[in-house]
């Protein structure tokens, strides 16, 4: 069984890092990876968060 992709989900991650992109904004390999696993339903947009606020933490 392949994975579902959430279409919704990814037109708003497009739309958002295609906004983000008029700033100059370029997402880290880590942040594509964590949109791609919410997108496939993996992870949610709050694990998301969690795990960037941790990051920036440090």
């Amino acid at each position: 069984m392949g994975t579902k992709i959430n279409n919704t989900s990814s037109r708003s991650w497009k739309a958002a890092l295609d906004m983000q992109k008029i700033d100059g904004y370029r997402p880290d390999a880590q942040f594509k990876s964590l949109i791609k696993k919410e997108i496939r339903g993996e992870i949610s947009t709050e694990d998301i968060i969690k795990k960037l606020i941790n990051k920036y933490k440090r």
